[in-house]
């Protein structure tokens, strides 16, 4: 069981805040096709709910069985898993979403790919490129891509930023001061 709390904005304005209950389970088979590298298949099943928590109701409260078919990539070509300072992690899922409430069901697919590159002792690039998409479909609600929040531009709550498609650059550096140490 998981409950989540997701904000409704009008421009920089949280006008609502739902909840979100979702009870399920699921099943998950993988294949590692290289010591970095696996491929996952899996079915979830659950019943959400959704409830205005604060503010004005901008959907109906509503309960609905959901279904969610899955296919997952993951390369992990990095140096560390903790602070990677060389290599590159792909990380990419395609979802097929049935909905009971209304018949509905539509596909999703994100991809995300973050490069490491050393450039001195204690020091680092890195740079990640994500993006997904719905293939056009209409009325998703909360089922929609969200930007905001920690990690995802932090400028924005969580959710501020919702789409049927999305595309993110973002680039840092990163200095290691337990280099020093050695």
């Amino acid at each position: 069981m998981t409950r989540t709390e997701f904000d409704i904005y009008d421009e920089r304005d949280r006008i609502a805040q739902y909840f979100q209950l979702q009870k399920g389970g699921g099943v998950d088979f993988g294949y590692a096709l290289s010591p970095r590298a696996e491929i996952r298949v899996g079915q979830d099943v659950a019943r959400q709910s959704t409830y205005l928590k604060l503010g004005q109701p901008i959907i109906d409260n509503a309960a609905a069985g959901v279904a969610i078919s899955s296919v997952r990539f993951q390369y992990l070509g990095q140096d560390d898993a903790v602070i990677p300072r060389n290599g590159v992690i792909n990380q990419s899922m395609f979802q097929w979403f049935s909905s009971r409430l209304n018949g509905d069901a539509y596909p999703s697919l994100q991809m995300r790919t973050s490069a490491f590159r050393r450039v001195s002792a204690r020091g680092s690039l890195f740079g990640t490129a994500a993006g997904g998409t719905t293939f056009g479909t209409h009325g998703l609600d909360f089922q929609s891509f969200s930007l905001g929040g920690p990690l995802h531009l932090g400028a924005y709550g969580k959710n501020e930023l919702l789409g049927k498609q999305y595309f993110l650059l973002q680039g840092d550096t990163c200095t290691n001061y337990s280099a020093l140490a050695h």
